[in-house]
């Protein structure tokens, strides 16, 4: 079986981790495919303000 690191940029709110959590441990309602669960995800959280003050940074330079 191929393994390799999933890499998953996420919104650092509620929704954000509990899609984080879904992708690396399942749900109740896919349980049957807990094969094609990764425990190698990795996950980095950030804020939409830090997006925007990025996109805000770059137009000025």
């Amino acid at each position: 079986m191929l393994k390799f690191h999933v890499f998953a940029l996420m919104d650092y709110n509620p929704h954000g981790l509990k899609i984080s959590g879904i992708y690396r441990f399942g749900s109740k309602s896919m349980s049957y495919d807990h094969e094609n669960l990764t425990d190698l995800i990795l996950s980095c959280w950030v804020y939409s303000t830090q997006i925007l003050l990025s996109i805000k940074y770059l137009k000025q330079v």
